[in-house]
């Protein structure tokens, strides 16, 4: 027999030692990963300003001595930032219009 105040009460228990220190594990790895991928934005941006018109696989090659990143992170990382460029200046296009 199952008294639904007694359910109702574990129910609304904060978590348990076990459940929050996952909870913090997940929260820190995912804010690692939001680091990481900042740095390699920053490290992208960066060297973009420093040699704009170089090819892409040069510069691949470059930004991965200065952010430790995999070259598929490195490429989906440049084609983000390239697809935030367009919209950017598609939309200064149209404030001029």
């Amino acid at each position: 027999m199952i008294i639904y105040g007694e359910e109702n009460k574990k129910r609304s228990q904060p978590h348990t030692d076990e459940a929050k220190r996952k909870i913090s594990e997940s929260q820190k790895k995912r804010y690692d990963r939001l680091r990481q991928k900042a740095k390699l934005y920053d490290a992208i941006l960066v060297h973009q300003q420093e040699t704009d018109g170089q090819g892409l696989e040069e510069q691949m090659t470059k930004i991965k001595g200065k952010a430790d990143v995999n070259f598929e992170e490195l490429k989906d990382a440049l084609l983000d930032l390239s697809m935030l460029k367009q919209t950017i200046e598609r939309t200064e296009n149209k404030k001029i219009k």
